[in-house]
C-alpha cells in the first residue's frame, strides 16, 4: 500500500518533469498545470491506497478460496479498520484537493465553482472512510454476549466496508474530474511513476460495473457467523463457572 513517502516521490516526480519529459521554453500555463498536478497527484495515491485495502478485505473472495468459504475472517475487519486510520492520518485529500484549486483558480484554469467543488467531493471521501472507523466503534454484533469477536463478518458489515471503499474511490475521482483534462493527465503519470509497478490500467466502465455486481453477489451469499449466544447460553455459562468455582472451593474445604 502507497505510504506517505509517496507523496515526496510524486513532488520528485514532477520537478524531474521540468527537466526530462518537457523541453524548455515551456508555455506559460505549463508551469500551471505542474504546480496543480504537484499537489493533486496525492488524491491519486490515495485512490490507489483505498483500493489495495479493498483488495486485501475481499481477497480470494470472487475465486471462492477455502481460506472464506466459511465467511470473510473478522481479523480482515481490524485490518481494514487499522489500514483506513493510517490512511486518514498519512492524506488529507480535501486540503490536497483545495490546493489544487487554489493554484489552478489562480492560474484561470478553473473557475470558483469548481474550485469549491474538488474539495467538496475530497471531503466525502474523507467521511466515507471515517465512516467505517464509527461503524466499527458501534457494532456490537461483532461479538457474542460473552464478549468474544466472531470468527467471520456478517454479510452486511463486509458489504458496508467495501461500499465505502468504492465510494469513497468514486468520490477522490469526482474530485479530480474537476479539473482540465491537462493536469488530469499530468497528474495520472505523476501518480503512475509514484506507484511503479502497482500502478493500475483502470478497467473499462462496462467491466468494472460487471466486477461490483459480481462482487456483492457473492458478498451476499456468503456465510455470516454461527447462531449467536443467547442468553440463556449466557446464563447457562455463568451458572457452569460458578459450578466449577464452588467445586474447587469445597474440595480445598474438605
Amino acid at each position: 500500500m502507497p505510504s506517505l513517502s509517496r507523496r515526496g516521490c510524486a513532488q520528485h516526480l514532477a520537478v524531474l518533469s521540468l527537466t526530462a519529459l518537457w523541453l524548455p521554453p515551456a508555455p506559460p500555463a505549463l508551469a500551471s498545470d505542474i504546480d496543480t498536478a504537484i499537489a493533486l497527484a496525492p488524491v491519486l495515491l490515495l485512490k490507489s491506497a483505498i483500493s489495495d485495502v479493498d483488495e486485501q478485505l475481499l481477497d480470494g473472495l470472487l475465486q471462492a478460496q477455502p481460506a472464506v468459504a466459511a465467511g470473510i475472517p473478522m481479523a480482515r475487519a481490524a485490518d481494514t479498520v487499522a489500514l483506513v486510520t493510517k490512511l486518514l492520518k498519512e492524506y488529507s485529500p480535501r486540503a490536497q484537493a483545495r490546493q489544487a484549486a487554489d493554484v489552478a483558480m489562480r492560474a484561470k484554469l478553473l473557475d470558483r465553482r469548481a474550485a469549491a467543488h474538488a474539495p467538496a467531493r475530497a471531503r466525502e471521501a474523507e467521511e466515507l472512510l471515517a465512516g467505517i472507523l464509527e461503524f466499527d466503534a458501534a457494532d456490537a454484533r461483532k461479538k457474542d454476549l460473552m464478549g468474544n469477536l466472531n470468527e467471520v463478518m456478517r454479510p452486511e458489515a463486509v458489504r458496508f466496508y467495501h461500499r465505502s471503499l468504492v465510494r469513497a474511490q468514486q468520490e477522490l475521482d469526482a474530485a479530480v474530474d474537476c479539473f482540465g483534462a491537462e493536469e488530469r493527465a499530468l497528474t495520472a503519470k505523476l501518480a503512475r511513476g509514484a506507484l511503479g509497478p502497482k500502478a493500475r490500467v483502470p478497467p473499462a466502465p462496462g467491466e468494472e460495473r460487471e466486477r461490483e455486481a459480481a462482487v456483492l453477489r457473492a458478498i451476499e451469499a456468503l456465510p455470516g457467523p454461527g447462531a449467536a449466544l443467547t442468553r440463556g447460553d449466557l446464563q447457562n455459562a455463568l451458572d457452569n463457572k460458578w459450578r466449577e468455582a464452588n467445586g474447587a472451593q469445597q474440595v480445598k474445604a474438605g
